[in-house]
C-alpha cells in the first residue's frame, strides 16, 4: 500500500518533521515519524480507501469535519475494538464492558518502548506524555477524567496508575517500591469502601478522587496525596430497587467462620440486615465479592493497617449493619427501643455502652440561655427522630472510616515537600435518575464544573490567545455552560447559597423550594415544576448534559449533615480504638456542632454557623479547579456506548447524545484549523538554540529574531504552515 506524506511541524528538530500515514487493507490508518528530505513529496493526507473516512486514529486526519463523520470513525474503530481514539491531545474512550486486554504487562511494555506514533492511541500514550511533560516543561501535569457514570473513568484511572508505576522505580530504592505499592493498593480499598453497584455500573463510584504522585528530578515516585470528594454517605442506609450499598459490606459475608461469630455475622446474609435487605439486590454482575475481601483485607496491611485496627474496622462495619436494625416504638411524647438484642449487640460491636446508646438515640440534650448561665433539657425524640439520629449515626461512622483511609494512606507516602507531580482525577459522572436528589446536585455540580474547564482550556481560552497574538484565525462557536455553574454557584444568591441560608434559618423543605422557584423563574437553566404532581416538590436544572429533576425531600438535612453532641461523646467513649479516632478526625472543614437551642443544630442563638455539606463541597471543588488550572491538562472523554453494559454493545443515538454535551465536535474544529505547538520565544530559543551556528554559541538578537532566524533560514518551512505571535 502506498505511504502518503503529511507535513505537520512539531518543533523537534532542524530538520523538516513529517508523518508518514500509511492505510491497510481494511482502511485502518497508523502513522509514524519520519524525517523529510527534498526528495519527499509532501502533500495533505488524502485517503484513496473511502473506508478511511472512519478509520484514523486522530479524528483532526479525517477529511472533512462534521458530527456524521466523528461518529463514524468512533463506531467503526469500536466494532473493531479500537476503543480510544484521539483529537489532538484529547483522547476519547469507549468503554468495551469486556476485557480486550488492553492493560495487561505486555501492553505496557509495548508503548512504553515504541515511539507513540507507531502505535493506536491509548490511555498509555496519553500518561506517557504527562510524565515525559512533566520533566521537559518542568510544570505539573493533571489528568482530568470524565464522562457519564458507567463510561469507564476509573478503569482509565487505574490503567494510567499501573503504568507509571511500571515505568517508573527502576533505580529508586525502598522509598520509591514503597510509594508505588501504597498508591497501587489504595485503590482496591477505596473502591471497597467507595463504590457500589447502581443501575447504570456495576462498579459505580460513589465519591470523587485526586491522587497525585509527586516525581524527584530522575523521574522516580517519591511521594503522593490523595483528596477524596462527597462520599455518598446516604447508601449506607438506603438504596434504590436493584442497586447495592457499597462493595465492602457483602464482603463480609465471605469472612473466615472464625471471624463472622466474632463479629456476629455467622449464618447471616444481607437479608438479615435492614441496610441491605430493602432494594432486592445483593449480586453483581463482574464483582467477586469473596475475591474482593482477600485484596481488600492485603490493601487494608499494605496502606499501613494494622491488625488490631483491622479487627476494629470489621467490627465496626457489622456495628453499622446491627445499627440499623434497631427499630423504635412510641412511648408517652417520646420512643423506646423495640429490640433490645440488637441495641445490646450494637453496643458491644461499637464497643460503646448500651445505656449511652440507647439514650442519645431516643432523647437528644438541648440547651437554651446564653454561656454561662444555659439550661440543658433532655428532649425525649419520637420514634422518626430516633430513626433518623440512628440513621445519622451509621452514616457518620462510615464516612469518617473512609476519611480515615485516605489519611491513612496519605501518612503513608505524604513526601511533604513541594514538588512536581501528575494528578490523576477520577469522579463521578453526570448523573440523571428517576429520583435525583442533595448528592445529584453536588455530583452534577461537579461535573459542570470540570466542563466549564474544559471549555476553558481546550475551546474558549485557546481561541482568546489566537486573538491576543495576532494569529489569523476562524472563530469556532461553542456552547459555554457558564451561566449554568453560576445559576448553582453565585454569591450570594446561587442555588447552594439560598440552600444554606435556609439550613441557617431552620426551614423547610417545601419554603426552600418556594424560594428557589421566586429567585430564579426567569433564569434560562431554571424551571419550576410544571403540574400538580410536580410544582410543590421538584425543580428542573438545564445541565450541559440535560435536564434534570430534582426532588427537593431531605435537601436540607442532607444540607446539615449534623450529628447530635451526645451521640459524639457516645462514640467518644467507645473502647473502640478506631471508633475514637475517626470522631477525632477533622477533614473537610470545622465539623457541625450540637445545637445550643431550639428544634436543631441551625436554630437561632447558634454561636457560629455550621459548616454544612453544600459548603464543604463547593470548598474542596474550589480548591480542586485552583489546581487543575495550574497544571498541564491531559484529558480523557469517557463515552458511554450502550445502557445495558453489552459487551461491545453500540447504541448509535446514545455516543450521539454524549458526543454532543461533551463538545466534541467543536473541539475538533478548533483542534484541526489551530496549530499542534506552541512556545515563548524564550522557551523554544533556549531549547533548540544549538541547532544553527547562526545562534550558537551565542546570539546578539531577541530570542524572537532568533526563533525567526531558526525557523525561516535553518529548518526552511512552509510559511502556511507556522504564525508568529507577540510572545
Amino acid at each position: 500500500m502506498d505511504s502518503i506524506i503529511y507535513y505537520l511541524y512539531t518543533g523537534i528538530c532542524s530538520r523538516r518533521e513529517i508523518f508518514l500515514y500509511n492505510e491497510d487493507d481494511v482502511g485502518y490508518v497508523t502513522r509514524k515519524r519520519h524525517l523529510a528530505g527534498a526528495e519527499d513529496n509532501i502533500m495533505p493526507v488524502k485517503f484513496t480507501n473511502e473506508r478511511n473516512k472512519v478509520g484514523v486514529d486522530d479524528l483532526v486526519m479525517l477529511d472533512q469535519i462534521s458530527e456524521d463523520a466523528l461518529l463514524s470513525n468512533l463506531e467503526k474503530r469500536y466494532k473493531d475494538k479500537y476503543i480510544y481514539t484521539s483529537i489532538g491531545r484529547v483522547l476519547i474512550s469507549l468503554n468495551p464492558y469486556t476485557d480486550l486486554q488492553l492493560t495487561t504487562p505486555a501492553m505496557i511494555k509495548k508503548y512504553h518502548e515504541e515511539d507513540n506514533f507507531h502505535i493506536p492511541p491509548h490511555i498509555f500514550t496519553l500518561a506517557n506524555d504527562a510524565y515525559r511533560a512533566l520533566h521537559s516543561e518542568n510544570e505539573s501535569q493533571a489528568i482530568i477524567i470524565s464522562g457519564e457514570s458507567g463510561a469507564g473513568k476509573t478503569e482509565a484511572s487505574k490503567g494510567i496508575m499501573q503504568y507509571l508505576a511500571a515505568i517508573t522505580g527502576k533505580s529508586g530504592g525502598a522509598r520509591v517500591d514503597k510509594v508505588k505499592e501504597v498508591v497501587l493498593q489504595s485503590n482496591p480499598l477505596l473502591e471497597s469502601f467507595g463504590n457500589a453497584k447502581t443501575l447504570r455500573n456495576n462498579n459505580s463510584s460513589r465519591f470523587g478522587k485526586y491522587i497525585e504522585i509527586q516525581f524527584d528530578y530522575k523521574g522516580e515516585p517519591e511521594g503522593g496525596r490523595v483528596r477524596n470528594y462527597l462520599l455518598e454517605k446516604s447508601r449506607v442506609c438506603a438504596q434504590i430497587p436493584n442497586e447495592r450499598s457499597f462493595h465492602i459490606f457483602y464482603q463480609l459475608f465471605h469472612l473466615s467462620d472464625q471471624e463472622k461469630d466474632k463479629f456476629n455475622l455467622k449464618g447471616k446474609t444481607s437479608s438479615n440486615f435492614q441496610y441491605l435487605n430493602k432494594s432486592n439486590c445483593s449480586t453483581a454482575d463482574g464483582i467477586d465479592d469473596k475475591n474482593w475481601l482477600n485484596e481488600t483485607l492485603h490493601a487494608m496491611s499494605a496502606v499501613g493497617v494494622t491488625s488490631n485496627e483491622r479487627d476494629d474496622i470489621l467490627s465496626l462495619l457489622s456495628g453499622v449493619l446491627h445499627l440499623g436494625n434497631i427499630t423504635f416504638s412510641a412511648k408517652g411524647n417520646g420512643s423506646t427501643v423495640s429490640n433490645r438484642s440488637d441495641l445490646e449487640m450494637t453496643a458491644k460491636l461499637l464497643s460503646v455502652d448500651v445505656k449511652a446508646l440507647e439514650s442519645c438515640l431516643t432523647a437528644r440534650i438541648v440547651s437554651a440561655g446564653t454561656s454561662g448561665r444555659a439550661s440543658v433539657y433532655n428532649v425525649a425524640q419520637t420514634p422518626a427522630q430516633a430513626e433518623a439520629t440512628r440513621d445519622a449515626f451509621s452514616k457518620n461512622i462510615y464516612g469518617k472510616l473512609f476519611d480515615w483511609f485516605v489519611e491513612k494512606i496519605n501518612v503513608m507516602i505524604d513526601n511533604k515537600q513541594p514538588g512536581k507531580n501528575i494528578g490523576i482525577l477520577d469522579i463521578y459522572g453526570f448523573e440523571i435518575f428517576q429520583t435525583n436528589s442533595f448528592e445529584q446536585l453536588c455530583i452534577n455540580f461537579c461535573n459542570e464544573s470540570l466542563h466549564q474547564i474544559f471549555i476553558d482550556l481546550t475551546l474558549k481560552t485557546e481561541q482568546e490567545e489566537y486573538v491576543r497574538e495576532g494569529i489569523k484565525w476562524e472563530p469556532v462557536a461553542f456552547i459555554n455552560n457558564k451561566p449554568c455553574v453560576e445559576l448553582l454557584n453565585n454569591k450570594p444568591m446561587g442555588v447552594f447559597c439560598i440552600l444554606d441560608e435556609e439550613c441557617l434559618l431552620d426551614n423547610t423543605d417545601k419554603h426552600l423550594l418556594q424560594k428557589l422557584n421566586t429567585n430564579f423563574s426567569k433564569h434560562s437553566h431554571y424551571e419550576a415544576g410544571k403540574d400538580m404532581k410536580t410544582k410543590d416538590s421538584v425543580f428542573t436544572v438545564r445541565h450541559y448534559a440535560g435536564d434534570v429533576p430534582y426532588t427537593i425531600d431531605d435537601f436540607l438535612e442532607k444540607n446539615r449533615d449534623t450529628l447530635f453532641a451526645d451521640v459524639k461523646d457516645t462514640a467518644a467513649a467507645s473502647r473502640n480504638n478506631v471508633l475514637v479516632e475517626i470522631f477525632n478526625l477533622n477533614v473537610g472543614g470545622e465539623e457541625p456542632v450540637a445545637p445550643p437551642q431550639g428544634r436543631g443544630p441551625f436554630s437561632k442563638g447558634a454561636k457560629s454557623r455550621p459548616t454544612t455539606a453544600g459548603a464543604q463541597f463547593k470548598k474542596s471543588m474550589a480548591g480542586l479547579l485552583q489546581t487543575l488550572y495550574s497544571c498541564q491538562p491531559h484529558y480523557i472523554r469517557c463515552i458511554k456506548p450502550n445502557e445495558q453494559k453489552k459487551a461491545l454493545g453500540y447504541d448509535s443515538n446514545r455516543v450521539k447524545e454524549q458526543v454532543k454535551y461533551l463538545g466534541l465536535l467543536e473541539n475538533l474544529k478548533v483542534a484541526r484549523a489551530g496549530f499542534c505547538y506552541r512556545q515563548t520565544y524564550e522557551k523554544w530559543f533556549e531549547r533548540y538554540y544549538f541547532i544553527s551556528k547562526h545562534t550558537f554559541p551565542k546570539f546578539k538578537g531577541t530570542a524572537r529574531e532568533a526563533v525567526e532566524l531558526l525557523v525561516k533560514e535553518e529548518l526552511k518551512l512552509n510559511p502556511n504552515e507556522y504564525q508568529f505571535g507577540k510572545t
